[in-house]
């Protein structure tokens, strides 16, 4: 998948499927994706 996005010039290349499903909310529903996320980097911490 790597040489693939390299050689079509890719610059982003999301490899797993949460991913994808995130990037998707993210366009539907911003501010739930920000407050899940903000909460994910406060437990982190």
């Amino acid at each position: 998948m790597i040489i693939d996005a390299v050689i079509k010039r890719d610059r982003l290349l999301i490899t797993s499927l949460r991913g994808k499903i995130g990037r998707w909310m993210k366009l539907l529903i911003p501010d739930i994706v920000d407050k899940i996320t903000a909460k994910a980097i406060k437990d982190a911490k």
